[in-house]
């Protein structure tokens, strides 16, 4: 049985920190109900981990990734992108990216330069086989910054 007691702090705070995550015009309520659809629909999981020792924790973290899983849904809704389509970027990889986008004077033209005019098999460039994709995202995102965000960056990552 499903004690509403211990869970409803615990689904606010995992709401909580969930949504602090996402940009603001998400409702904090709005992820609220949706850990709570998320628990019902999952009663038997929760209640196991009602009855341990040291639940809370454990909880948290599955409320948590419930709110997030829920935002991300939406984001992708209110943005127009589909969830398949996000790359997480690691930082050695953003790393040597950026040394590409900053010193390289024209990195678009690695895609004429690398052929010998003869036909090739075209390759996924989220699969790493087309470097110039990522390129574009990083540079795409580098013009974005503020101005101070921007200045920083560029004095980063120049020689």
């Amino acid at each position: 049985m499903l004690d509403w007691t211990r869970l409803t702090p615990a689904v606010k705070r995992a709401a909580g920190i969930a949504a602090s995550k996402f940009p603001a015009h998400h409702d904090v309520s709005d992820v609220e109900q949706e850990i709570w659809v998320w628990i019902m629909q999952n009663k038997n999981t929760v209640t196991r981990i009602l009855t341990e020792d040291d639940y809370e924790g454990t909880l948290n973290m599955y409320l948590v990734r419930a709110g997030q899983t829920a935002l991300k849904t939406e984001d992708a809704q209110v943005y127009g992108y589909d969830e398949e389509e996000i790359f997480h970027f690691s930082l050695e990889l953003i790393k040597s990216i950026l040394e590409v986008v900053f010193e390289h004077e024209d990195w678009q033209s690695f895609a004429s330069a690398a052929g010998d005019g003869m036909p090739r098999a075209k390759s996924e460039p989220a699969t790493g086989g087309n470097n110039l994709a990522s390129y574009a995202d990083v540079s795409r995102a580098i013009t974005a910054l503020p101005e101070g965000g921007y200045r920083v960056m560029t004095v980063r990552a120049s020689p």
